[in-house]
């Protein structure tokens, strides 16, 4: 499945530091250009005992070639087939524990760290034995000076993802743009999911390490620059392979943690919420999400992980059946405001 070249200077370099080790992970698929300048930023990093670890998944656009001429320090895994971010950073993570890593710090490959982004990170972790995993405060490429991601919280009253407020807290959810995780974290926590492919895998790992005890930070003085678009409501704005992953796997982060006696709760907002998505693509004409959008919801429903099958659909009735529930429960919703406001009244 995998092919690992290794140059030999690559985890044997000369250091001389006490600092904790950190393997950077850098998972590429047919992003060539932005996996370069990743690494140049990278390169810039005042961090005194970092290695990097590239993995290709199969991209077959001279990422591979690129990389081991310009830096040969890297060592290299190959894969054959795309194995999507949790595949690829799964075995840069297994290299890293492998090679003696302290840390392991996944980096996305359209993302421009700062160059103490990496001393701040591992000095916040060093600072507290049970903090498991720190994000540098995530800033939007095209708009530095905005910030994309500063630790999230889970609402599980509403099936929700929301935006810490507090620059301090412990108990976050982080994103895998830039996430610095213990070597020690990992061996007890374990891996990614495989069947997750991309998307919410973050999100779920994080969930893990805190039912661990582990406690996860932000660095609010490290930078990173990430090339994800803005997001703005009532804007199809990702590909349709982001909707089927999302559509998926959020089926996937929340079932299991929602009691039974509130199923028919989450059901409710999770078929809603991608059924708004459908008809905002209808409207406009994305035939292609609106697609990934149910098949996201069939893969969810009867277990198929890993990557997209694009040759597996939503039966035609199925469809019918999850728009005619839809509707009911907007006219059951409807009835029931309509007559709490006749009561008040």
């Amino acid at each position: 499945m995998a092919v690992v070249l290794v140059v030999p200077n690559a985890s044997s370099r000369t250091i001389v530091s006490d600092a904790p080790k950190v393997w950077i992970v850098v998972v590429n698929w047919r992003r060539r250009e932005d996996t370069l300048e990743c690494l140049r930023s990278v390169a810039g990093l005042d961090y005194p005992n970092h290695n990097v670890v590239f993995v290709d998944n199969g991209s077959e656009d001279g990422s591979v070639e690129a990389v081991r001429h310009l830096y040969p320090a890297c060592a290299v895994i190959v894969h054959r087939r795309n194995l999507g971010f949790t595949g690829g950073n799964n075995a840069g993570i297994r290299y890293a524990l492998e090679h003696g890593a302290d840390y392991v710090w996944l980096l996305n490959n359209d993302a421009i760290v700062a160059s103490n982004a990496l001393t701040e990170l591992v000095r916040l972790a060093e600072q507290d034995r049970f903090v498991a995993m720190v994000s540098p405060l995530v800033m939007y490429m095209d708009e530095p000076n905005r910030v994309q991601f500063n630790g999230a919280v889970i609402d599980r009253q509403r099936y929700e993802v929301l935006r810490s407020q507090e620059a301090d807290d412990t108990n976050l959810v982080l994103s895998g743009a830039a996430l610095l995780i213990r070597a020690t974290a990992v061996r007890e926590v374990g891996l990614l999911r495989d069947d997750f492919f991309a998307y919410w895998e973050d999100i779920e790992y994080s969930e893990r390490v805190l039912a661990c005890g582990y406690r996860n930070r932000v660095a609010q003085k490290a930078f990173v620059f990430h090339k994800n678009p803005p997001w703005t409501e009532n804007e199809l704005h990702r590909s349709a392979a982001y909707y089927f992953y999302m559509t998926r796997n959020a089926c996937w982060f929340w079932l299991p943690r929602t009691p039974v006696w509130r199923w028919p709760m989450f059901f409710r907002r999770y078929l809603s919420r991608a059924v708004e998505t459908i008809h905002l693509a209808e409207s406009t004409g994305a035939s292609e999400i609106v697609e990934a959008c149910w098949d996201g919801l069939w893969a969810g429903a009867r277990g198929l992980g890993g990557e997209r099958d694009v040759n597996t659909r939503m039966p035609r009735l199925v469809k019918i059946a999850i728009l005619a529930t839809e509707r009911l429960w907007k006219r059951l919703a409807r009835f029931g405001s309509g007559r709490t406001l006749e009561r008040v009244a």
